[in-house]
């Protein structure tokens, strides 16, 4: 796990980053840096009485914030309240931060899957639209991002 002071730097340098437009976030070798789950991480399948507005965010959403920085949330438990369990992984920024994860608690409200703040207080929310995909925000301070996530791996897998 990250330390809880190199996590509050990593969230300070991300809503810099996030800022910048039209810029291609690459590893040393030139290639995209991934975010990256830790290993065998799964989305538990929602129990029969998970509402289906509730359980259609299990599963696995990878997406970039503002086009260039890389971003996964695995949904791994729903429950019938709409509390859920989740890990929100972030990609490598050479020269910025390394890529990591976070374990995070959230809530379904409607359409809107709302974590808790992690790291230094980033607030980030999805909004599930008509086509399937998630609608991202992630705030921090006077930083805004937006992206776009599309289900990569479904409840089970």
């Amino acid at each position: 796990m990250i330390g809880q002071r190199k996590l509050h730097l990593i969230t300070a340098c991300l809503g810099g980053i996030l800022m910048l437009s039209g810029c291609q976030t690459t590893g040393s070798s030139g290639t995209a840096a991934n975010a990256a789950l830790p290993p065998g991480t799964q989305s538990a399948t929602p129990a029969s009485e998970v509402p289906a507005n509730h359980a259609r965010f299990a599963g696995i959403w990878h997406g970039a914030w503002g086009g260039s920085l890389d971003s996964k949330l695995a949904v791994t438990r729903v429950e019938a309240d709409g509390t859920v369990d989740a890990i929100y992984a972030w990609g490598e920024s050479p020269g910025q931060f390394e890529g990591g994860y976070s374990i995070a608690r959230g809530k379904i409200a409607g359409n809107r899957l709302t974590l808790e703040p992690i790291g230094s207080g980033a607030n980030i929310s999805y909004e599930m639209q008509s086509n399937g995909s998630l609608h991202g925000l992630y705030v921090r301070g006077n930083s805004r991002a937006t992206g776009v996530f599309v289900k990569t791996g479904s409840p089970g897998t």
